[in-house]
C-alpha cells in the first residue's frame, strides 16, 4: 500500500477461530486483508456520505481507496459547528514540497497562525458551501523577497469584471491528487483554468448541485479531464494584470467545491470547480483586513 498524506490505514483480517487481528498497514499485505482509513489531523472525508471508508486487497491490488480533503472547510468543526483552534496550523511560503521538513524547500518561511476568522453565515455543506473562505493572521508578518511575492487584492467591483469574463485564463497552484484514482502530488503544481459562464456552468451541473452555483461563487475550469482534484481546496485563483511594465496577480476566487464524481473517484475531472468570489467577502475581509501584528 502506497502512503498516503492525508490517510492513515489499520489493517485487519479474520482468522478460522473467528478472531481479529489489527495492525497498521505495511507496503505488502495478504489477499483478503481489509484496510480502515483513519483521517489525518486536519482532515476529513468530504461532503460525500458515501465515499468508502474501507479497502479491501482482492487479486493482489487494493479496492478503491480513500482521501481525505482540506479546505477554508479546513478550520471548520463539522461536529461543534466552529472554527477549530489556531495553534493546531503553521503557514509556509515559498514551500514547494508538501512535506513539512523537506529539506529540499531551501528558502522556506514558515509562520505560527494567531487567528482563525471564519464568516458567520458559513455552515459547510448545510448551506451548500456559501461563504467558504477563512482569513489566517500569522504570528509575525511575512518579509518580501526574491522568492516571495505578494498577490494583490482588490474588492472593486468594476477591476474584478475585467478578470472574470468568460474564458479568462486564471493560476492556482496546489498539492491535490493528481488523478482520479487518489495519488497525491509531491511537488507544488500550478494550473491555469478557464472562467465557464454561469449559464453553461448551472446548464450542465447536476441538480442537486445548482444550489452552490450563486452570486457568492463563479465557476472556472474545463469539462476535458483536466481539474482540481481533493486537497487543492482553499488555494487562490488569481488573474494577471499589466501595470506600466509590472505584471501583477490578484485573487479572485478561493476553491470550494465541485460535484462529486459518479465513480466516487477522488474528484469530477470532468467538471469545472466552484469558486467562493473574493469581492463577495468584502465586508467580511475588511472586518479584519487591518489586524495588527
Amino acid at each position: 500500500m502506497v502512503e498516503n498524506p492525508t490517510v492513515s490505514y489499520e489493517c485487519t483480517m479474520m482468522f478460522g477461530n473467528n478472531t481479529k487481528s489489527s495492525w497498521p498497514c505495511r507496503e505488502y499485505e495478504l489477499e483478503g486483508t481489509s484496510a480502515n482509513a483513519n483521517c489525518k489531523s486536519n482532515y476529513h472525508l468530504g461532503h460525500r456520505e458515501s465515499f468508502p471508508s474501507t479497502a479491501k486487497c482482492v487479486d493482489g491490488l487494493w479496492e478503491k481507496l480513500t482521501n481525505c480533503v482540506p479546505a477554508a472547510h479546513c478550520f471548520y468543526d463539522v461536529n461543534t459547528e466552529r472554527t477549530k483552534p489556531a495553534e493546531n496550523y503553521a503557514v509556509a511560503a515559498d514551500k514547494i514540497y508538501p512535506n513539512w521538513n523537506d529539506t529540499r524547500d531551501l528558502y522556506v518561511v514558515k509562520r505560527f497562525v494567531k487567528n482563525i476568522y471564519i464568516p458567520t453565515t458559513y455552515r459547510h455543506a448545510d448551506n451548500s458551501h456559501q461563504d467558504d473562505i477563512a482569513l489566517l493572521i500569522v504570528d509575525q508578518p511575512f518579509e518580501y523577497s526574491a522568492h516571495i511575492r505578494p498577490v494583490c487584492l482588490d474588492l472593486d467591483l468594476t477591476f474584478e469584471m475585467k478578470h472574470l469574463k468568460p474564458g479568462n485564463m486564471g493560476k492556482v497552484a496546489g498539492w491535490g491528487m493528481i488523478d482520479t484514482s487518489g495519488v497525491a502530488s509531491d511537488v507544488l503544481k500550478v494550473v491555469e483554468l478557464p472562467v465557464v459562464d454561469v449559464d453553461t456552468c448551472w446548464e450542465r451541473a447536476p441538480f442537486d448541485f445548482r444550489s452552490h452555483i450563486t452570486s457568492n461563487t463563479f465557476c472556472a475550469g474545463y469539462y476535458n479531464g483536466t481539474a482540481l482534484c481533493e486537497g487543492d481546496s482553499g488555494g487562490g485563483l488569481t488573474f494577471p494584470s499589466t501595470e506600466s511594465t509590472t505584471i501583477r496577480y490578484y485573487l479572485r476566487g478561493i476553491v470550494s467545491t465541485s460535484p462529486p464524481a459518479p465513480d466516487q473517484a477522488a474528484c469530477n475531472a470532468f467538471t469545472p470547480t466552484i469558486f467562493t468570489k473574493v469581492t463577495s467577502q468584502a465586508a467580511f475581509l475588511r472586518e479584519f483586513l487591518y489586524e495588527e501584528y
